[in-house]
């Protein structure tokens, strides 16, 4: 009698299980993002160039994408955008504003897409216009579905940085500030007042001479 009972709420525990499947997978939210997230490569200099590919992931139905991306204009420049996923006969718009710093993206789909891994919609082509770091930012975006509802969904930017790991200030040399400033956090780590993770160019969790003997290696780069 006992097992009986047992095996009959098994039953129905496996019967909830099952009818709460479907939500849990369809509360997955749309995901509109760059990649690379990160784009850390002190060798990209004046006048090169990289590529960031536009993303969607865990979508149904979207027939309409829009996104204004953002950048600082003194370290980019876009000059270039590839519209992909051409299988949904895409009908885009772009604007593309170097001295504001942001590119502006518009596109309708006669096949709407419906995908769960990821759909590279976009490529951006940027130029390099100087040394430093500037967030890639998402500050608006818009997702519509065939009937023209609005589909939730997060959004995710990314990060490009080419200083020099040795340029402590970030002011485009390698000189004797930079050397000034490991030598103020001399011998500290985490602990002591004077710590300056930027000193630590080494990032060992201290400043010692290790430190001060990569900024001579260095000295003079840009």
């Amino acid at each position: 009698m006992r097992e009986r009972a047992f095996l009959s709420i098994i039953a129905a525990l496996l019967l909830v299980f099952a009818m709460f499947l479907p939500l849990a997978q369809c509360s997955t939210v749309a995901h509109l993002y760059v990649s690379p997230a990160l784009i850390d490569d002190p060798h990209l200099d004046i006048g090169d160039s990289f590529t960031l590919d536009v993303l969607l992931a865990n979508i149904s139905d979207m027939a309409v994408c829009k996104f204004n991306l953002t950048y600082k204009p003194t370290m980019l420049s876009c000059k270039g955008v590839w519209i992909k996923a051409l299988d949904h006969a895409p009908n885009p718009k772009w604007e593309v504003n170097d001295y504001a710093g942001y590119v502006w993206l518009n596109i309708t789909y006669s096949i709407p897409i419906t995908t769960a891994p990821p759909e590279t919609i976009a490529t951006l082509i940027f130029y390099v216009q100087g040394k430093g770091s500037t967030p890639l930012e998402f500050v608006s975006s818009e997702l519509l579905d065939s009937n023209g509802l609005p589909i939730s969904h997060e959004t995710t930017g990314g990060f490009f940085k080419n200083f020099n790991p040795y340029d402590v200030n970030q002011d485009g040399i390698v000189d004797i500030i930079d050397a000034g400033i490991v030598a103020l956090a001399f011998g500290s780590d985490p602990s002591k007042p004077n710590w300056n993770p930027k000193a630590d160019v080494n990032s060992d969790g201290f400043v010692n001479i290790f430190d001060i003997v990569l900024i001579m290696i260095h000295f003079g780069e840009t």
